[in-house]
This record gives C-alpha cells, sequence and structure tokens, in this order.
C-alpha cells in the first residue's frame, strides 16, 4: 500500500472548512486532509 503526505496550503472547497495545511493520499484516493500534525500520525 503506497501512501503519500503532502504538506502545502490546500483549498478543500469546502465551505466549513476551506483551508487544510496537509493530505494524504493512499493507493490514489484522498485518505486524510487537515491538520499538518495529524497527518503527520495519520497511517
Amino acid at each position: 500500500m503506497k501512501q503519500t503526505l503532502i504538506l502545502d496550503n490546500i483549498i478543500t472547497m469546502d465551505e466549513k472548512r476551506p483551508f487544510a495545511k496537509a493530505a494524504v493520499v493512499k493507493n490514489g484516493l484522498f485518505a486524510y486532509i487537515g491538520s499538518a500534525e495529524e497527518a503527520k500520525g495519520y497511517g
């Protein structure tokens, strides 16, 4: 299972949470979008 951590300013297009600092992609799908701290511990 391949996992990629992306740390950047992310525009989510979600009205409740329009911005995020990190995303985790697993097997080509977004598995997590949110804070950098939580993304680093995701897995």
